[in-house]
């Protein structure tokens, strides 16, 4: 956004692909140490995808640089129940003494890997269902980046969004010891599946040459659970 009077200079193509490439480096980092099993490496990644994808009245996302209306986006989800998580499984991990309730983002636990357009990809297409409440990936990463912390912490929060991060998503069970498990933090498997999905159609777009090894079997190996693939048939709690 230019500033009354700030002296401003039209950047060439070559400045979008050197940024589009310096923003999926950072995502390929940080993906690497999510999959090593730090669950917090991808936090602040929303607001690098804020700026691949998110536009508004005052700014203008770097996808536009790419003819994004010809550019088609690999997808995991296809969500088709009331309550669907997707591509997700819930996980109890182990960090510092204490147990940790979540969600791991796998894509052999999706049905098909379909290609989208960029459009229907970004505005259209749910990465969470639960009866009304639906969420795309345009919704994730808006919330994430605009209210949660990655660009800015607001004080009052989307409240969908926010059910996402405190567990209240539908989707809670008993162990035989009687303890309620809610598991929490859906959006962060939400993120890493996204991220991937980024990843991948750049790949095959050729807008990037980096090389990716996602590890998505490591976080599963470290369960402390025996692996739970979430299915609708689950009984649900309201």
């Amino acid at each position: 956004m230019s500033k009354k009077g700030e002296n401003r200079e039209l950047r060439d193509n070559k400045d979008a692909v050197k940024y589009l490439r310096k923003v999926t480096h950072k995502l390929i980092i940080d993906s690497k140490q999510y999959d090593q099993g730090d669950l917090d490496a991808l936090f602040g990644d929303a607001a690098l995808l804020r700026m691949l994808y998110y536009e508004s009245k005052k700014s203008h996302p770097l996808i536009n640089k790419f003819n994004p209306t010809s550019l088609t986006m690999f997808s995991y989800f296809n969500l088709k129940h009331d309550l669907d998580y997707g591509p997700m499984e819930y996980a109890r991990l182990k960090k510092h003494g204490n147990f940790i309730d979540t969600f791991l983002f796998h894509p052999a636990f999706s049905e098909e890997r379909r290609e989208l357009s960029f459009s229907e990809w970004w505005n259209k297409d749910y990465v969470f269902k639960l009866g009304h409440t639906k969420l795309t990936r345009k919704e994730v990463i808006r919330v994430e980046a605009n209210q949660i912390g990655s660009a800015h912490f607001d004080d009052n929060v989307n409240k969908n969004y926010y059910d996402l991060l405190n567990g209240d998503t539908g989707y809670r069970f008993n162990l035989i010891s009687g303890e309620e498990v809610i598991p929490t933090n859906l959006q962060n498997a939400i993120i890493r599946a996204i991220i991937h999905e980024t990843i991948l159609s750049f790949k095959k777009a050729s807008f990037i040459d980096e090389n990716y090894h996602p590890n998505f079997d490591y976080n599963r190996t470290q369960q402390v659970n025996p692996f739970r693939k979430l299915k609708p048939i689950d009984k649900i709690k309201k």
